[in-house]
């Protein structure tokens, strides 16, 4: 491991539930290629819904560090209907979280749909970034999509059903 890394502190920031940190991207994807370089299999995924938001009407969003990727010969960031920013709706974690999040679906200034793609990446990072937004945001109510290929859907089951995700806690 890093020192330099374990040494950072992350900038607490002030949201509804108190003061949080927003965790970057934290552990690399297959999706690292530079937007010349062949796409993976997470950049097709996120270029296919991101363009079928688009041709549904709405306006998109890709993760802030996703916006120079290209797939299919198509930049992300020439895409019509791509928002440059997020409705600031809310305070400045919740923001950061957004962010992140791999596609947005948008109609106006309210979020009709968000997707976080786990082809390669460890599948809880997904689930951990939706459950920060929906803790930092209990009565936002959006529909929250977790996409993966065929041969993950026992693990995106086993990680879904972890007792962190389950909307009951045993008493």
């Amino acid at each position: 491991m890093n020192p330099t890394r374990l040494a950072r502190r992350p900038r607490a920031l002030r949201a509804k539930v108190g003061s949080v940190t927003v965790p970057e991207r934290d552990e690399p994807s297959e999706d690292t290629t530079l937007p010349s370089q062949e796409p993976t299999a997470h950049t097709e995924i996120q270029w296919l819904l991101l363009k079928l938001g688009h041709d549904m009407g709405l306006d998109v969003w890709v993760a802030r560090n996703d916006r120079s990727r290209e797939a299919q010969g198509h930049r992300f960031a020439d895409l019509p209907h791509l928002r440059a920013e997020l409705p600031l709706q809310f305070d400045e974690a919740t923001n950061r979280t957004i962010e992140l999040i791999d596609v947005l679906w948008l109609r106006g200034n309210a979020i009709v749909g968000a997707f976080e793609i786990e082809s390669t990446t460890l599948i809880y990072s997904g689930l951990l970034r939706m459950a920060d937004l929906i803790a930092m945001q209990p009565n936002l109510n959006i529909p929250l999509y977790l996409v993966a290929p065929d041969e993950r859907r026992e693990k995106v089951i086993i990680e879904v059903n972890r007792p962190t995700f389950s909307p009951e806690i045993p008493t």
